[in-house]
């Protein structure tokens, strides 16, 4: 309860002015014989030690998150994936082990279709490998009209999905990609879907104007009838002799002994 600090009349509550008198009940009186009321609030401190600490506790939060899933072998690479699907040179070279900074992973004729990997990584030491899916597909800007009927031969053999590795190595406490070992999985799945007389040309990243013509296949087992190079000569014409049963003629001048 109030007293108003002129008429001295009581007023219950927390009103603001007086009930007869409609003085302000808050205002000191004149004589200043009388206390003023105020309504009790509610503060609350917060010390700023426990502030920091708990902006410390949720960076080392942040930081451990980072160390402990975004730098995990398996994170590294899908980042790496990503980058070289998606052309992203500033993302690739910070996940790429030293001296492959700035060196894309195809740089000739050869381009990335598809690149997923798999989300499991095999650890060996400061050594891991991730399975992963890699699709080719020829650069349409960087085929000439020489090149062109080549290059849909090719195309079509690597039209396809490669299973294939992305190699990491531990540099300090964080995971980079191994991008030479890793373009030698990549090579080595694909140089498998096409022939032999080919496989150089697509490990060295170009486009013939004319594609090398595969070696002429072996002869057949001399002798064998109908198997080729029986009774047929180098040139390919066939060679002259007695037919099966007919005993050979001696030639002139040869004289053939009995048995």
């Amino acid at each position: 309860m109030a007293t108003c600090p002129k008429c001295a009349a009581e007023n219950r509550g927390t009103k603001a002015a007086c009930w007869n008198c409609w003085s302000p009940l808050d205002e000191a009186p004149a004589g200043g014989g009388r206390e003023r009321v105020r309504t009790p609030g509610i503060s609350v401190s917060v010390p700023w030690p426990l502030v920091f600490l708990i902006l410390a506790v949720a960076a080392a939060g942040v930081v451990g998150y980072f160390y402990m899933f975004a730098s995990r072998p398996e994170q590294v690479a899908a980042i790496y994936a990503d980058a070289v699907l998606n052309g992203l040179d500033a993302r690739h070279d910070e996940v790429v082990s030293q001296g492959s900074q700035g060196q894309p992973l195809l740089s000739g004729v050869l381009s990335v279709a598809n690149f997923t990997c798999d989300t499991v990584a095999e650890v060996n030491g400061d050594q891991a490998t991730v399975p992963a899916t890699c699709r080719l597909t020829i650069d349409g800007d960087k085929v000439t009209p020489e090149t062109a009927a080549s290059a849909l031969v090719i195309s079509k053999m690597i039209d396809r999905d490669f299973n294939m590795s992305i190699v990491l190595v531990k540099e300090g406490s964080e995971w980079k990609v191994d991008q030479r070992a890793t373009q030698d999985s990549l090579f080595a799945a694909a140089t498998r879907s096409v022939p032999p007389h080919l496989q150089g040309m697509l490990r060295g990243n170009t486009i013939p104007k004319v594609l090398p013509q595969a070696p002429a296949a072996a002869a057949g087992t001399p002798g064998r009838p109908g198997a080729p190079g029986a009774g047929a000569a180098a040139g390919g014409q066939l060679a002259t002799g007695p037919a099966p049963g007919v005993p050979a003629r001696p030639a002139p001048g040869v004289v053939q002994l009995g048995r």
